[in-house]
């Protein structure tokens, strides 16, 4: 029988969220396709193959779909955070936000439209963030750019379940903190700058509207991307808050 294909774009290093999806999905029986602006410092053994692609670029992203059109699954877990005050916020920040988070998917979703085989499902699911429904102060860009991707997921869903039913797939993970990532520890970089807080202090803020008291990991957004790989048909147009509650505060 053959493998499953799955893209995973965002696979960035071994503590990220796309690194813990692909591990995920390879265990799980898929070959992986890993996608990143830049190639792993070293090999990643449990990928089928690795592609550099800047998911923000048309032409990159057309270039991947030239050579891959045969995709079961594609993730889409880039994304930036850079806070600061309105006020500070640059348009060069601004704009590279909006890129990587609603772009990307944008992007992406669009080429496999194009380039799709009939009659096979393909699911599509973004990584975006609940930040899209909690106004945050310091991340105008982020939010916005997160809110962007909750509706482009619900609009696109329902266009092309309309038109092609169960045979795609479109859903989004609106993850809250995702603790020791990049980002996170981006964040905490970020909010010690602007707030003038200590380390220590950052992470209790990070934590304390969280009713579970803690952020969740990558292994976890991993174990609910297989799962809504496999079993996610009835989810299409949804966005799934995995944030221990945080909406609630």
């Amino acid at each position: 029988m053959m493998k499953k294909t799955a893209v995973v774009a965002g696979i960035g290093k071994e503590n990220s969220i796309g690194y813990g999806i692909a591990k995920r999905l390879s265990e799980g029986g898929y070959a992986v396709i890993g996608l990143d602006i830049c190639p792993p410092v070293k090999d990643i053994d449990f990928l089928h193959d690795f592609m550099v692609c800047d998911v923000t670029d048309e032409e990159s992203v057309r270039e991947v779909f030239r050579v891959v059109n045969y995709a079961d699954l594609i993730v889409n877990c880039v994304g930036i955070n850079r806070m600061s005050p309105l006020e500070h916020c640059s348009l060069a920040d601004w704009n590279a936000t909006i890129r990587a988070n609603l772009t990307s998917n944008f992007l992406l979703l669009r080429e496999w439209v194009r380039n799709h085989r009939h009659g096979a499902q393909k699911t599509f699911i973004a990584i975006t963030s609940d930040t899209g429904y909690i106004p945050k102060s310091n991340s105008c860009a982020y939010a916005s750019s997160k809110a962007g991707a909750n509706m482009f997921i619900q609009a696109t869903a329902r266009e092309l379940n309309k038109k092609y039913g169960e045979e795609w797939i479109v859903t989004a993970l609106a993850l809250g903190r995702v603790e020791g990532t990049p980002m996170d520890v981006g964040t905490i970089d970020d909010m010690t700058r602007v707030l003038g807080v200590s380390r220590e202090e950052a992470n209790a803020m990070l934590n304390k509207n969280i009713p579970l008291g803690r952020g969740t990991s990558p292994e976890e957004v991993a174990e609910w991307v297989a799962f809504l790989a496999e079993h996610g048909q009835f989810a299409s147009g949804n966005v799934l808050r995995i944030d221990g509650g945080q909406l609630q505060g």
